[in-house]
């Protein structure tokens, strides 16, 4: 199938699948079989999976370009079910891979595909690789493939693997390690879309069902959205918006740094303003907005009229 096989201590992992296979009486001899989705299926998890898949690809695609002309790799991008998203690389490779029915839109079963990257990583939550003969099935043992797990950073959950096939003859120490680093940074850029993804969510809310009056900034205190009602009340403190920092406004400059600077809610702040000789007693809050991890991603200052008794 590809190259020549090679011999190594076999890790625990490895082993404990391989009793597994052999207790379902599995033939190694035989071509390893795969769960086949629905079109339906399979078209409700790339729907699900789409903003993650960009992300992923450019990764992948960084990672394929730094290995072009020097290992001869296939890639595979699976969700948390172990089903084939995205097979993508090596042309020659990719075709070995679809004769067996590895390909996209399958599924990975360890009691079906018997020992296997995918199945592995998910299991033990870890990175797995698997050189030749580790794989139970023997159309298998001339390659050599590795699987790292990708998650949310903020609460751990597995979304699935990303795994890379080569010639077991083109193993190398540096591709476990290389993919990890690759997935670390994919990791970093699906947290920074979830963040941007709540704070748009948070905002859109905020904004339209509030009649008070709302200012959003980033975590320097820039200014991210302010509503209508807000723009009255910079009119009524004659301040003109040439800065773009909430910092540098008056009155309320100091309440927003301190919330991005200590992360302390201030509410019930009660201040004067006057426009054309008349008062108008403001009420404020201002707080943080935090994401799952507890980072910093806005401060938010709501502003209303005290009604007169």
């Amino acid at each position: 199938m590809f190259g020549s096989i090679h011999a190594h201590i076999k890790p625990e992992y490895v082993i404990k699948s391989h009793e597994e296979c052999r207790s379902w009486k599995m033939n190694p001899i035989l071509i390893p079989t795969f769960v086949q989705l629905t079109n339906m299926e399979m078209y409700r998890k790339k729907v699900q999976y789409a903003d993650i898949l960009n992300i992923v690809n450019e990764g992948i695609g960084e990672l394929a370009h730094s290995l072009k002309d020097t290992v001869p790799v296939l890639f595979a991008v699976c969700d948390n079910e172990a089903c084939i998203l995205q097979i993508d690389g090596d042309s020659s490779m990719q075709q070995v891979m679809d004769s067996i029915g590895l390909k996209k839109g399958v599924k990975f079963t360890s009691c079906d595909t018997g020992t296997n990257v995918v199945n592995l990583a998910l299991e033990y939550g870890t990175s797995i690789k698997l050189i030749g003969d580790d794989h139970y099935h023997h159309i298998l043992h001339t390659a050599a493939c590795y699987g790292v797990p990708i998650r949310y950073l903020s609460t751990q959950k597995v979304l699935g693997v990303i795994c890379v096939m080569t010639d077991v003859g083109m193993d190398n120490p540096f591709l476990l390690p290389l993919l990890e680093a690759t997935i670390s940074s994919i990791e970093r850029e699906i947290m920074l879309l979830d963040r941007n993804n709540q704070l748009n969510l948070f905002n859109a809310v905020l904004m339209e069902s509030n009649q008070n009056g709302i200012l959003i900034t980033d975590p320097n205190g820039e200014i991210q959205q302010m509503n209508k009602a807000f723009l009255s009340f910079l009119n009524d403190i004659q301040f003109e918006l040439a800065t773009s920092n909430s910092f540098d406004f008056p009155k309320i400059g100091f309440y927003f740094q301190d919330v991005i600077t200590h992360g302390h809610p201030h509410t019930n702040v009660s201040f004067i303003v006057t426009h054309n000789k008349i008062d108008r007693h403001i009420i404020a809050e201002f707080y943080p907005v935090f994401d799952q991890q507890y980072q910093l991603i806005a401060a938010v200052g709501q502003f209303r009229e005290m009604q007169k008794t």
